[in-house]
């Protein structure tokens, strides 16, 4: 009995190991199949996608060369636009810079007339003051004298006073 479930058993592992066999044979087969098939539709991916790429790329190439010249003539057009209006500007500046210095020219000129009438007036309260001193000084001076005359006539009587043969 143990010869005939070895027998079985022998059996049974052929028969699936044959199927295995089978199925292998199969999958290797069915696999090498679907990488062929793979293997063609990536090849006509990457043609059909370098095809695109190059139509893309010369696109973008003539799309590229209609903007850098529509970009150089607003580029003329806008270097034009600006040059006007610095010329425009210059014009306006040099009209107010003219303005601004004849307006600058009246004020200095009012300054100085005022300086000039500051200068007469301090001129005219420095001579009265002139004046008012040596009128002072002069009253100073005369009473000094006057004073010192006094001052010598009290010293004579002072010294015949004191002199040895009076008493």
């Amino acid at each position: 009995m143990a010869n005939d479930v070895r027998e079985v058993m022998e059996n049974g592992f052929r028969r699936i190991n044959g199927e295995f066999f089978v199925l292998r044979t199969e999958i290797a087969t069915q696999g090498a199949a679907v990488r062929d098939q793979m293997a063609a539709q990536g090849t006509a991916l990457r043609d059909e996608m370098a095809a695109q790429g190059t139509a893309l790329r010369d696109q973008m190439a003539a799309q590229g060369t209609t903007l850098r010249d529509e970009m150089a003539a607003q580029g003329t057009t806008l270097r034009d636009e600006m040059a006007a209006q610095g010329t425009t500007l210059r014009d306006e500046m040099a009209a107010q810079g003219t303005t601004l210095r004849d307006e600058m020219k009246s004020e200095f000129a009012t300054v100085r007339a005022e300086i000039k009438q500051s200068a007469d007036d301090n001129r005219r309260y420095f001579q009265m003051l002139t004046e008012q001193m040596q009128d002072s000084v002069k009253l100073v001076a005369e009473a000094t004298a006057n004073n010192a005359y006094r001052l010598e006539n009290h010293e004579k009587r002072l010294h015949t006073l004191e002199q040895p043969g009076r008493g």
